[in-house]
């Protein structure tokens, strides 16, 4: 046990210096950002399509301040910086102390200055022999100290859930997986992707269940817990988002979507759809699991409980767990559009009209499905669970 923990240890040293130091993620091309490709868009050149502009990008280190003229050095307007990365690496520039399109207001400079030390990435043009003629600090390296986050997060997976933990990163690395190579492949083909993200999600949730649980009574009932509610909350959600007619976007998100496609056809309500689905997804799966565990212990342990002794523990267990869960989803939801709800509040607007919004109602309208289908999600599980408790292995005969 001691040796595992040292070897535990030793990798969990070896990666944060790995993911810390080393720039695993330098590029050498910029993409083109949305209001660049919307300007090439509108001026109906030859080159409208381009996905890359003339610039390069490179990772910089801070070395220092340069001193304001004026003496006033509370912020300084230049700073010098080292190229780390690519070509050009080693070389150093003064560029201004400003991050990408941020202006000097008071507000924006206090938030988006950088200091002596800080990481950045670098963006700069070429002349015609390949020097660096000009240059701007597009945004901080944030990359490295995520990663160091992440490392974090799985030895903490390993060293207490164990062979568990191992297999709930697993079923997390394949769920990245199939959403990165499958779901947002299939929405910017701009095909129909609905029916596919319904599958790929039961799919996901096959597997988890499988790998951390295993084959068991109480997998196969939070399996077709979970499916079945899912499968109504979809059937609800398709209902009344063709009703309220949301797309879950504002104009601006539309907007930028539309150039990112360039020109191909969008279903906007059905990316809606596709967020909702892999949003919940994760709370019914926790619904599901629990309840079933919970009933399949109560049965091995007390083989002579009755089917309605069984049925009210396991509504107990999904009543404790309903108003939790249901309010962690909608705090999610309400967390992620706080932003906006304080942009529209500032406009001093009526609740009225601000719940009209397009966004704001489809923010709504996804706490309310999900808190839907976890309510139905608990007495599907119960009762499926129940019937499968209900049913003995054949006793084998003696020859």
């Amino acid at each position: 046990m001691r040796k595992k923990l040292y070897i535990i240890c030793f990798a969990f040293i070896v990666s944060l210096i790995a993911v810390r130091f080393y720039p695993f993620f330098s590029s050498d091309i910029r993409p083109m950002f949305s209001d660049a490709r919307v300007a090439n868009l509108n001026s109906m050149s030859s080159s409208s399509n381009l996905k890359y502009t003339d610039e390069s990008s490179a990772e910089a280190k801070v070395i220092g301040l340069v001193p304001n003229s004026d003496g006033n050095n509370k912020i300084s307007n230049k700073v010098k910086v080292e190229i780390t990365t690519g070509k050009h690496k080693g070389q150093i520039l003064e560029v201004d102390n400003l991050i990408g399109e941020a202006t000097t207001d008071k507000n924006q400079i206090e938030d988006y200055n950088v200091e002596k030390g800080n990481e950045v990435i670098l963006d700069f043009e070429e002349d015609s022999n390949g020097n660096i003629k000009d240059a701007s600090i597009s945004d901080f390296v944030r990359y490295k100290n995520l990663a160091i986050i992440v490392v974090i997060f799985i030895m903490l997976q390993i060293i207490i859930g164990g062979k568990k933990g191992i297999m709930s990163l697993i079923t997390l690395a394949l769920t990245i997986i199939f959403v990165a190579k499958i779901i947002i492949p299939l929405i910017l083909s701009g095909n129909g992707f609905v029916i596919p993200t319904i599958i790929i999600c039961i799919l996901i949730l096959v597997i988890n269940f499988l790998l951390v649980s295993g084959f068991s009574k109480k997998t196969l009932g939070a399996i077709l817990g979970t499916s079945l509610g899912m499968v109504i909350s979809v059937i609800l959600f398709y209902i009344s988002g063709h009703i309220l007619r949301v797309t879950g976007m504002g104009y601006t998100d539309i907007q930028d979507l539309t150039v990112a496609m360039m020109g191909k056809s969008i279903d906007f309500r059905g990316i809606f759809f596709a967020c909702v689905m892999l949003g919940s997804l994760g709370a019914l799966m926790d619904i599901g699991i629990t309840i079933s565990s919970t009933m399949y212990e109560m049965k091995t342990n007390n083989p002579n409980i009755s089917e309605k002794e069984l049925i009210k523990s396991g509504m107990n267990v999904g009543k404790d767990i309903m108003g939790t869960m249901s309010n962690t989803l909608i705090l999610a939801y309400l967390g992620g559009a706080m932003i906006l709800l304080l942009v529209y509040a500032s406009d001093n607007m009526s609740f009225i009209d601000i719940v009209n919004q397009d966004v704001v109602a489809s923010e709504i309208l996804k706490a309310l499905i999900g808190g839907i289908g976890i309510i139905l999600t608990i007495p599907i599980t119960v009762l499926i669970m129940t019937k499968l408790n209900n049913i003995h292995k054949p006793i084998r005969k003696n020859s």
